[in-house]
Parts: C-alpha cells; sequence; structure tokens
C-alpha cells in the first residue's frame, strides 16, 4: 500500500495536480449499459497567457458498446461544453488492446467538432492509454491534433484517479497541457 501511495503522489505532482480538460480522461472503454460516472479534472496549459481550466465530466453507457459523455466547465477563462458519443471498436481487456472512437461537438470561445481515438490496455495497477485528439474550429477554420497519453488508477472500488498530458502536434488552436482528476463510478 505504501508504494501505491508513492506512485499516485508521484503522478499527482508529475501531472501538475489540479482536477479537467478537452483531452480524452479515462480509460480506452466505454462503460457498461446503464451505468454512470462524473468526474473532474483540472488542466495546465504550457503555453499561453491564462494556463488554468477546471472541467466536470459525465458519461453514461447507453446500450453494448456505445457510450454517451458531456464535459463542462472553464479552460482559459473560458465557459466550455462538449458532447460526444463513444463507440468501443475493440474492448479494453487484461492482455489485449482496446480501441476507443469518439466523436462530438464543443463550445466555448469559438465552437466546432471533436474526434479522438484511443487506443489502452488494463494491467494489474490500472489502465495505460494514449491516441489522437482532434478538433476542428469552425468559426477560425483550422484544426489541432494532440498526441495523448494517460493513465487509469482505481483508488477505491468506484474511485479513479486518471492523468493525462497532451503534446500539441499542428500547434494552431490548442497546446500543450498535463491534467489530473477523479472519476466516480456510479
Amino acid at each position: 500500500m505504501k508504494s501505491f501511495t508513492s506512485i499516485l503522489l508521484a503522478i499527482v505532482l508529475f501531472t501538475g495536480v489540479s482536477l479537467a480538460g478537452t483531452g480524452f480522461f479515462g480509460p480506452a472503454s466505454v462503460l457498461k449499459k446503464g451505468k454512470f460516472l462524473m468526474g473532474a479534472e483540472g488542466k495546465y496549459f504550457l503555453e499561453g497567457n491564462d494556463q488554468l481550466g477546471l472541467l466536470g465530466h459525465a458519461r453514461y453507457g447507453l446500450a453494448p458498446r456505445f457510450g454517451l459523455g458531456a464535459d463542462i466547465g472553464l479552460i482559459r477563462s473560458k465557459n466550455y461544453f462538449s458532447g460526444y458519443l463513444d463507440y468501443q471498436l475493440l474492448y479494453d481487456r487484461p492482455g489485449s488492446i482496446g480501441l476507443t472512437m469518439r466523436v462530438g461537438a464543443y463550445s466555448s470561445s469559438d465552437s466546432g467538432l471533436r474526434a479522438a481515438l484511443m487506443m489502452g490496455n488494463q494491467f494489474r495497477f490500472g489502465s495505460l492509454y494514449g491516441g489522437l485528439d482532434w478538433s476542428y474550429s469552425s468559426d477560425a477554420k483550422q484544426s489541432s491534433t494532440n498526441l495523448l497519453g494517460g493513465i487509469h488508477l482505481p483508488i477505491q472500488n468506484r474511485v479513479a484517479f486518471v492523468g493525462e498530458i497532451g503534446f500539441n502536434i499542428n500547434d494552431q488552436n490548442q497546446s500543450s497541457y498535463l491534467s489530473g482528476g477523479v472519476l466516480y463510478y456510479f
């Protein structure tokens, strides 16, 4: 238990400690039908003047392989909202790679479309995931792509810590970031 606490503390310090962001924020899987989760995430942007964000997350297992989600909060002092649909292409199980696709829309200082493709795998300690998060701003007529990596660590039966890092690939309307927070499963 002491080593788990040390690992968790190191991850919290590494991710910049806070509670939300525009990345994927969770393992590369979809909730089982009828299950629900809520979460809080803090985000630290590595470039720009206003570097903080705070988001709330809600997700629902709609049907086998399908989930609905929404994020709401503040990103760089601007209101942010997104809604999306997740589809589990390959199940994320111990010993096999999972693959999840997310498509949706967002609204903030601009509005647009978002899509992500995440791969992940479960391990004894939790899950690791990574992939691409793409957004298109209909106002600025430009796209942004982030390469993401994250870790999902169960703390208790229904609570998990998530740490995520995103590297901007094309440096147009997003910047690289660190984020961390919690998810609570119902």
